[in-house]
């Protein structure tokens, strides 16, 4: 997106540069955190004065963050009813 000298930026472009180092050191730091980085997820995603770039990773983030949490309920409902079916074989045995 770069633009000619003559042009002015966006609006956008000119409120919301692009992101430093330690703006993303910071935006990590607060994801580690349990609870209050989940919130900030939302938060970033959803708000109108966030940085696209931050806004973009955190909508990205939360995505990847629910496949995950749909695949891990489903593996622990296959291996949690392999194991109920093996206890149960061995139980049979008794």
């Amino acid at each position: 997106m770069n633009q000619p000298p003559n042009q002015p930026q966006s609006h956008e472009a000119a409120v919301h540069g692009p992101m430093s180092v330690v703006d993303w050191l910071v935006t990590l730091l607060i994801l580690s955190i349990p609870c209050l980085g989940i919130v900030m997820l939302f938060i970033w995603s959803f708000s109108g004065n966030t940085n696209p770039s931050k806004q973009t990773f955190a909508r990205a983030y939360l995505v990847w963050t629910a496949i995950i949490v749909v695949i891990s309920l489903i593996a622990s409902f296959v291996f949690g009813a392999a194991m109920a079916i093996m206890l149960e074989s061995l139980m049979m045995g008794f």
